[in-house]
């Protein structure tokens, strides 16, 4: 996919970091059958989502991708737990 593209995404997160120097920035990092990719969430959006996503296993996150020097990540606009 072109970078800037929107993309939804849906994994298990694994991992959570939130490092005290992001200022404020969230990173999550879901897996799906294809691996890992790199979840960043701003403090307002995480702000706006934090209750849905706070706890979940798995999350559904909608975004845009972003590619830059080999790396793909998703920074979000908005994500919620999944629902089956």
């Amino acid at each position: 996919m072109p970078n800037g593209r929107s993309v939804r995404t849906a994994g298990m997160v694994v991992v959570r970091p939130r490092p005290q120097t992001a200022k404020g920035m969230v990173f999550m990092s879901p897996e799906d059958e294809f691996g890992l990719l790199d979840i960043v969430f701003r403090p307002d959006v995480y702000g706006r989502c934090c209750r849905q996503i706070r706890g979940q296993t798995v999350i559904l996150v909608d975004g845009e991708l972003q590619k830059a020097g080999g790396a793909i990540s998703v920074p979000a606009h908005r994500a919620r737990g999944w629902e089956s």
